[in-house]
């Protein structure tokens, strides 16, 4: 099977694997009454929506309408569920009515922190992008893993050195027809045979050579996909702390 074809199969299925839309925060978003904001749930189901950067129709989640509960307090349907403790009890609410559970707005008055609604939904689609794209990494890492056995013979040449220690800077590696200009930043590999020494990353020559060449065949199956699929993780942790930051920053603010 061509690895565009494992990597699309692998992708669809952890679609199909919904992501959970509920997320719990721990610890609560403390309202100015004692009451606490606790979780956070979003009906979705896969749709699609305009791209202008693609020209097309592109994959996204949308509101699943069907599986929307009406609200006690307003009569609404909602699809963006507010799940608050009120004493022992906990309710599910509407983004119009959390911020007065929470006390800080009464109800005559126009909401003052919408910012607050916004943080906790952008939180929640964060965390559910996490997870769906730490499943999509070990899936990708799955697959480097059984591709190595199987990379094509390739051939290392054109050793470049150093003048100041004379250990290797550069080579070239051909494989399948194909030259790749390499760089090494260890200085004390000297030769080739010390290709398979760990560097101070824990990393040898050689493993840096097969991923090099795995993430090229990957890139070739999959064109620009490939990279769009895949975010780093650092980045969404970074993105995910930066939030629940400004949602204790707004809880904080009375």
């Amino acid at each position: 099977m061509k690895i565009r074809k494992i990597v699309e199969s692998i992708y669809d299925s952890t679609a199909r694997k919904k992501i959970s839309n509920k997320i719990d925060f721990n610890p609560p978003v403390k309202g100015l009454n004692d009451n606490e904001l606790i979780g956070y749930e979003w009906s979705w189901k896969e749709g699609e929506k305009f791209s202008k950067h693609d020209g097309g129709l592109v994959a996204t989640r949308i509101s699943d309408w069907e599986k929307a509960e009406m609200s006690a307090e307003t009569g609404r349907d909602l699809v963006h569920k507010f799940i608050v403790k009120v004493g022992s009890t906990e309710r599910t609410v509407s983004s119009e009515s959390v911020l007065h559970l929470l006390g800080y707005v009464d109800k005559s008055q126009p909401t003052r922190i919408p910012s607050l609604i916004s943080a906790v939904k952008t939180l929640a689609k964060l965390q559910m992008n996490y997870k769906f794209q730490l499943r999509l990494h070990n899936a990708i890492d799955d697959i480097k893993k059984t591709t190595i056995a199987n990379l094509p013979k390739y051939k290392i040449h054109s050793l470049e050195f150093r003048d100041s220690d004379k250990s290797v800077s550069g080579f070239t590696v051909s494989y399948d027809g194909i030259n790749i200009q390499m760089y090494n930043f260890d200085r004390n590999i000297k030769q080739v045979s010390d290709f398979d020494k760990k560097d101070n990353l824990g990393s040898t020559v050689y493993e840096r050579i097969n991923n090099h060449i795995i993430d090229s065949k990957l890139k070739q199956e999959l064109g620009q996909d490939y990279d769009k699929r895949r975010e780093s993780l650092k980045d969404i942790e970074t993105k995910i702390a930066k939030q629940e930051s400004k949602i204790k920053q707004i809880s904080a603010n009375k």
